[in-house]
């Protein structure tokens, strides 16, 4: 009896220890240019990438060109987990979204001039929905429909249809 229950606790005990280490992988930094709209800036990229438990996590912080954060996010495997900061060039907070866990809808910016570049939700690190993409003055240019994280390509009519009734009412755009 003694053995058993002493087998029992040394079970549970072994099985209710996850461990919570986290192991690097690796760590760099990165330039890339951005070429759009006369924009040739640089950004700089931090990343680390770590094995926390059983998943793959990566931290990404991104620099304006003036050396400023830009942002900060998480990817756990290939999906956006959590975005720790949003920054303009003047280091004020900005509004992303509401994004926690992999799940929530978010407003992505161009680097330089703050506007935004897309919106759209994402549901365990996947894109999902309509995703707006926005003309560098500010109007929506087109939309994506995406499920788990593909692009859908879909009949145009229902598409747009669907797309409409999404979006309610816009100004400044090509689907009035």
């Amino acid at each position: 009896m003694k053995k058993s229950i002493k087998l029992i606790l040394s079970l549970l005990l072994l099985f209710s220890c996850t461990s919570t280490e986290k192991k690097l992988l690796g760590k760099g930094v990165d330039n890339w240019s951005e070429f759009h709209a006369g924009n040739t800036s640089t950004i700089q990229t931090e990343w680390a990438v770590y094995l926390e438990g059983r998943d793959t996590m990566t931290y990404l912080t991104n620099y304006y060109s003036n050396g400023k954060p830009k942002s900060q996010v998480i990817l756990k495997g290939d999906g956006l987990w959590n975005i720790a900061f949003v920054y303009d060039t003047l280091g004020k907070p900005k509004q992303f979204g509401n994004f926690k866990n992999g799940t929530g809808c978010v407003t992505q910016y161009n680097s330089e001039d703050g506007n935004p570049v897309s919106a759209g939700c994402y549901k365990d690190g996947q894109k999902e929905g309509w995703w707006k993409n926005y003309h560098f003055k500010g109007y929506i240019l087109d939309s994506n429909l995406y499920k788990n994280g593909y692009q859908q390509v879909e009949d145009t009519e229902n598409a747009l249809t669907e797309l409409m009734g999404s979006l309610g009412e816009m100004k400044n755009n090509y689907y009035e």
